[in-house]
């Protein structure tokens, strides 16, 4: 199913568990956008973008589909939109995470006095809520590591909806994307930055081995 760069990149992993699910969520991934194309998976043709982000080739491309990925620990999250800038992040949680140290250093300043704030039974949850707020966020702008994660403050509370609250470079921002709070699995927080204003999401869980 995959394309020969595909496999070459699949190969160039040390550990063969990475390269399965590399390999997996690539297959899913082509599974999926070939429903909404219309074509045979395999078949799908990519383009990289200056940051590596691939995109579908624009003679297959006519709905203007745009798709991102984000893999954690076992579990993918694949999304896509038709005509809108997307990205997608996804984190397990974890606890052994030194959370303030790491606010403190990569955060703005708001986010890190909101974390500071919070009891540590609530910090967990509060800190990935952040961190894949931000990373969604980077990804749909196509910024990646041009943008540092300090100069751009996102909500923080994993049980409200997610907002962009304030981009220092660009204030417009705010009203230009929406973000929406993702927990795909017990365990997992997520996030989706989407161009424009907030649109219904449609949720699936795709299952590769029930395809093939």
């Amino acid at each position: 199913m995959l394309a020969r760069d595909e496999i070459a990149r699949a190969e160039r992993f040390h550990f063969t568990r990475d390269c399965q699910h590399f390999v997996r969520c690539s297959s899913a991934a082509r599974e999926i956008l070939g429903r909404y194309l219309e074509i045979p998976s395999r078949e799908i043709r990519f383009r990289y973008e200056a940051n590596g982000k691939p995109q579908i080739v624009e003679d297959q491309n006519a709905r203007q589909l745009r798709f991102n990925i984000s893999h954690s620990s076992g579990l993918a999250v694949i999304a896509a939109v038709s005509g809108r800038a997307i990205g997608v992040d996804v984190e397990k949680i974890r606890l052994d995470v030194e959370y303030l140290d790491l606010a403190e250093r990569f955060f703005s300043a708001n986010e890190y006095r909101a974390l500071s704030a919070l009891s540590k039974n609530q910090l967990a949850r509060a800190f990935f809520a952040c961190w894949t707020r931000k990373e969604a966020f980077i990804k749909a702008s196509g910024d990646g590591l041009s943008f540092p994660l300090s100069e751009f403050s996102v909500s923080i509370d994993p049980d409200a909806p997610a907002i962009l609250q304030e981009v220092r470079t660009d204030p417009t921002a705010i009203s230009r994307w929406s973000l929406f709070h993702l927990e795909p699995r017990e365990g997992y927080i997520g996030a989706l930055a989407v161009e424009g204003a907030a649109q219904p999401i449609e949720r699936w869980r795709f299952d590769l081995d029930a395809q093939c």
